[in-house]
């Protein structure tokens, strides 16, 4: 890497001694400065009145002019810049110095926003930033403009040991920090067809704070811990236009412009592997590598860099006409969390809490097949044999689901216990629908864990769709259960393929985690698929469970136990086995967890299902909404906790039974729904417009019940409640730190509950990172540029410009960066800033009189 390479070598610098090195530039210039680009420009100016060169010209005096004018252009708290400016190269930098290596990184607070550029040119490829993080603290990565280049986002330690790096297909990324400490952050242009720049923002996230969802659709692309070293799902279209995901294992001892296939767990290929990546490897030059090979050599954790080695080798793969998507594989674990041998349990409260002996009499589940995407099974026990039909592993690539071992902890066969063990066996416990037929498909190994690759070929297997097997079952599920956890960051292929599945008419089931957080679970943004229902656990008191994640993607709950609230009398009993002398002895075990709860849903799906056929997907979704399949607990309607209540499964077949013989087509969801559904205004946003609409059209007017003191919420554009609310934050009332509230709508027998965060950073003592602004003043008649000038950084956030050359007049004044050095000023991804912050307000400049007025910036 340019410039610092050679000094790695020398003995290890602390905080203390760096930040010494970092105090001379930074007392100099303010932030980090000068340099990048080349100096030249590709884009055409948008007005010719505005082209600047390095020094912009000042107009020859015309009398009369005032005395003295002052403009004072106030930068959003939070907000900076790389420290580089572009109109100057690096020998010629005004601000004294450049933050593209470590040793001259521009220091950041521990929240912050920064506006940068990064470009294919030497000069200014990478920025470096030096900064105290927390763990679990956010930092994204996005572009501020349309761009066909593309930029990663790196993180190193204190020593520059390469901690996590975000390398996906677009210049879109996010890490997530592993630990408290010192960091540097580098943002680095990456090789692509196009030499164009990328214009950036850059976001040091609020500790707690989850990065919108289109940002997290780029942590799967990162080296986070759920990577599979070595493992890529690619997606191929064949010659009739048919995409299918692949799962493919890579060697990666081989060179990184060598890549070879090492197995790739696929009975049937439309594609030679080896074919593609040895095309792939000759688009490949040493010099391109050359950036991502010294990186590798900072890296001393061997995962990391195994997983560093399966991006480079997934960014190989991306540019193939043949290849629709690339993402890395990830391990998945499932949501089980305590076991109890109990063989003796048979009190089932769960069943009772939703009521299943009242469906009984109607339903039992005869005839609809249920997939389990989970362990190994008992497919043999008692409860169970015969009625456990068209299994694969996709593990192991058989048809071999058998449980092989009494270490197991047959997670797969307790959760089909749930769903279906025998009714009126006098043995064990009785299932959910004790009539259906499982689906047993093995995705999890003997860790309890499986590969996102296989759950997705499984999905495909389930639903009859093509798969890495190169067969389909005789019946596709009705209904398939995933009890495992969620991926991290958000997968296109595993989005197509719920889309894919759900389109041909299976509901998926999927549990919501057990990490007692309101994000994580949903940071694959499968909620937003419909026909995927996300799953809460309850304990015996109908309260949400100690461990059960939660939030807006909750569709219902269901018993899951809970050892905390219940002091483990109350868990979920369901099917188990051991060995004895070599011979399987079949009983029961207690567990709890989302794993638990979601099977309860399923079952209950399955049940209406076999008294209404015609269900589907988008009518299971639209039900639950509606709140037909459910009893409301915690606040009125639907919320955050349990969705829309706790699952009821007599009320759910007796809806079912309603259905029969009628019209689904306006089965839709009738909820209220806000844009955006969550609003987070950092250290940087003051205001937000929310859209509310309702998808029932025959809903009751909507009113404002509660919003906290440090928000306004006003209607701008509504009708009986519904359409654009302004929300703006009043930062006065605001101390020096996060602050997380919600506000609440309601429209009778509904609710709505948006969570709001926003914070107020402590400000630095340095002085803004961005090198330049200029101000520029045109008549406000003729438009004629008559006068500009760069504005002087302050500390405090602020620029100032003081002149007496203005001539008297009427003037529209603007002020702008231009970090991309396109001579277009107030764009995408610049600071801008007009009088009174209204581009049509005009300044009126009198002779002999002195001229104060403020320029409010604000992010384009």
């Amino acid at each position: 890497m340019k410039g610092f390479t050679e000094n790695l070598c020398a003995p290890a610098r602390s905080v203390t001694n760096i930040a010494a090195v970092l105090s001379v530039s930074i007392g100099l210039a303010a932030c980090g400065g000068g340099g990048g680009g080349d100096g030249s420009s590709q884009a055409e100016p948008s007005n010719t009145d505005t082209v600047v060169t390095n020094n912009p010209p000042t107009p020859t005096p015309v009398a009369p002019r005032n005395e003295d004018l002052v403009a004072t252009a106030l930068l959003p708290s939070g907000l900076t810049g790389d420290g580089e400016n572009l109109y100057l190269d690096d020998t010629d930098a005004g601000r004294g110095d450049d933050n593209d290596s470590p040793f001259s990184a521009f220091g950041l607070t521990g929240d912050a926003t920064v506006l940068g550029a990064v470009t294919a040119a030497e000069a200014d490829k990478r920025d470096f930033f030096l900064v105290e993080l927390t763990a679990n603290q956010w930092v994204t990565l996005q572009s501020t403009e349309p761009t066909l280049a593309n930029a990663d986002l790196f993180l190193y330690d204190i020593d520059m040991n390469l901690q996590t790096a975000g390398m996906g297909p677009t210049a879109i990324e996010s890490l997530r920090v592993p630990r408290n400490g010192s960091y540097y952050l580098e943002v680095a242009y990456a090789e692509s067809a196009s030499n164009s720049l990328v214009k950036y923002r850059l976001d040091l996230l609020p500790p707690g704070t989850l990065p919108a969802v289109d940002l997290l659709q780029a942590v799967s692309h990162s080296t986070h811990e759920q990577l599979i070293p070595g493992q890529l799902i690619v997606s191929v279209k064949d010659h009739a236009g048919v995409i299918t995901p692949h799962t493919v294992q890579l060697d990666l001892e081989a060179d990184l412009a060598s890549v070879s296939v090492k197995g790739g767990g696929n009975k049937s290929q439309p594609f030679s592997f080896a074919g593609m990546f040895k095309q792939a490897s000759q688009r490949v030059s040493k010099e391109a590598n050359k950036d991502d090979l010294e990186r590798r050599s900072l890296i001393r954790n061997k995962r990391v860099r195994q997983a560093y080695d399966t991006l480079i080798k997934a960014r190989q793969l991306e540019s193939l006409g043949s290849v629709v998507a690339v993402e890395p594989d990830q391990l998945l674990y499932s949501n089980g969390l305590s076991t109890a041998n109990d063989p003796d349990a048979n009190k089932q409260w769960a069943a009772e809490m939703i009521d299943v002996e009242g469906a009984w009499p109607s339903s039992t589940g005869n005839g609809v097949m249920v997939a389990v995407l989970d362990s190994a099974f008992l497919t043999q026990h008692p409860d169970l044999a015969g009625r456990m039909q068209q299994g694969f592993d996709f593990v192991d690539e058989d048809k071999d689901v058998e449980a092989s071992s009494s270490l197991n902890l047959h997670h797969g066969t307790h959760v089909a216990g749930i769903i279906a063990a025998a009714r009126n066996n006098n043995a064990h416990i009785a299932g959910i629908a004790p009539d259906a037929t499982l689906m047993p498909l093995r995705v999890m190994g003997d860790c309890l864990c499986g590969s996102l690759g296989n759950i997705i070929q499984g999905l495909r297997y389930a639903a009859g769709l093509p798969n890495a097997s190169g067969q389909v079952p005789a019946v596709a599920a009705k209904v398939a259960n995933l009890s495992l956890q969620l991926p991290y960051g958000n997968n296109a292929v595993l989005l197509q393929t719920l889309e894919d599945v759900t389109a041909a008419g299976m509901t998926v089931v999927w549990a919501a985690g057990n990490s007692a957080d309101r994000h994580s679970y949903d940071e694959a943004g499968i909620s937003g698929v419909p026909g995927v229902i996300i799953v809460a656990a309850v304990g015996s008191f109908q309260k949400l469970s100690s461990y059960s994640n939660y939030g807006s993607a909750i569709d219902l709950a269901a018993p899951g136990g809970d050892l905390a609230a219940d002091n483990g009398a109350k868990t979920i009993t369901s099917l188990n086995g051991h060995q004895e002398n070599g011979q399987w002895a079949y009983s029961t075990t207690r567990m709890q967890g989302s794993s638990q709860a979601a099977p309860f849903v399923s079952g209950v799906i399955a049940l209406m299902a076999s008294v209404w056929p015609q269900l589907t997907p988008a009518a299971v979704d639209a039900l639950i909404e509606d709140g037909h399949l459910t009893r409301d607990i915690g606040l009125a309607g639907n919320d955050d906790y349990y969705g829309a209540g706790l699952l009821d499964a007599s009320l759910a077949v007796q809806t079912a039974l309603m259905q029969v013989g009628s019209s689904i087509a306006a089965l839709q969801p009738k909820r209220i729904v806000a844009m955006p559904s969550e609003i987070n205004f950092g250290s940087a946003l003051d205001m937000v417009e929310m859209d509310i609409f309702s998808t029932d059209p025959l809903a009751s007017n909507l009113q404002l019940t509660y919003a906290p003191a440090w928000l306004s919420v006003r209607e701008t554009q509504t009708a009986a409640g519904y359409g654009f609310w302004r929300v703006s934050v009043d930062r006065q009332m605001l101390s020096q730190q996060s602050h997380k509230d919600i506000i609440r709508f309601a429209n009778g027998e509904r609710q709505l509950v948006v969570p709001v965060s926003a914070h107020n950073p402590i400000q630095s003592s340095r002085g803004t990172g961005i090198a330049k602004l200029l101000v520029q003043f045109h008549d406000a008649n003729s438009q004629q540029l008559i006068y500009q000038a760069y504005a002087t950084p302050e500390a405090g956030q602020r620029f100032v410009l003081a002149s007496d050359v203005i001539p008297a007049g009427t003037y529209k004044v603007r002020a702008s960066s231009d970090f991309d050095n396109d001579q277009r000023y107030c764009e995408a991804g610049e600071v801008c800033g007009y009088v009174d912050g209204n581009p049509n307000a005009e300044l009126f400049v009198a002779a002999g009189h002195a001229v104060q007025f403020e320029l409010p910036l604000q992010l384009q």
